[in-house]
């Protein structure tokens, strides 16, 4: 089973060392943690290379996941009790339109996750039930975030519940902001919302 940990520590413990070593670890990268300039390379170099993207912020919380020092995948989040990205996409708070289908829930217990970036294939299915784990742990209750069709697939296959609910258009942004994100818009973003508890149900216990 994958691990977890941060620099200010934060891990399971394996029965061997060699078993360690070849183990997938989270690791949480708060700001201001001194290895978080590598991660935000990372993940800004695989959206230049697919979208020919240029990052200029990021969530408030990262996490890599990683064998030994080789970055696989990584991802951010940030909780809504500030301003979402994504609400920029919408006409009301993301509550709202939770509450609209029926799913009412404080703002606290919402997260928006963003920035996936994987270099292999398959590591994204490592980190995805990684990183569900951790926020529900958390306390937080519902997943929000912009997903592009090529990100939407990939929940699907691996049955994660998630819903639709509404369209990330680029209308929103300032000329210089569309630049920037290059080709990301023609991916067709959507911004999906899933219950994590349900997200979780689908994930064998040994991926999460």
């Amino acid at each position: 089973m994958p691990q977890l940990k941060s620099s200010s520590f934060l891990a399971a413990m394996a029965p061997h060392a060699t078993a360690r070593a070849e183990r997938p670890v989270l690791h949480l990268h708060p700001e201001g943690d001194p290895t978080r300039a590598r991660v935000e390379a990372y993940i800004h170099e695989r959206y230049q290379r697919r979208f020919g993207a240029r990052l200029k912020s990021w969530m408030p919380s990262l996490v890599s996941l990683r064998i030994g020092e080789e970055i696989l995948a990584a991802a951010g989040y940030r909780d809504a009790r500030e301003p979402l990205f994504l609400e920029r996409y919408l006409a009301a708070p993301i509550e709202h339109y939770l509450g609209e289908r029926g799913l009412p829930v404080a703002r606290a217990h919402i997260v928006e996750t963003g920035q996936f970036a994987a270099a292999r294939p398959g590591a994204g299915r490592l980190l995805v039930p990684l990183l569900a784990r951790h926020l529900h742990h958390s306390g937080f209750e519902w997943a929000v975030g912009t997903l592009t069709q090529e990100l939407h697939h990939l929940f699907s296959r691996m049955g994660l519940a998630h819903q639709p609910l509404a369209i990330a258009s680029a209308r929103g942004l300032s000329a210089a902001d569309r630049k920037d994100w290059g080709t990301y818009y023609d991916h067709d973003p959507q911004v999906f919302a899933g219950r994590l508890d349900a997200i979780l149900s689908h994930i064998p216990e040994r991926q999460a």
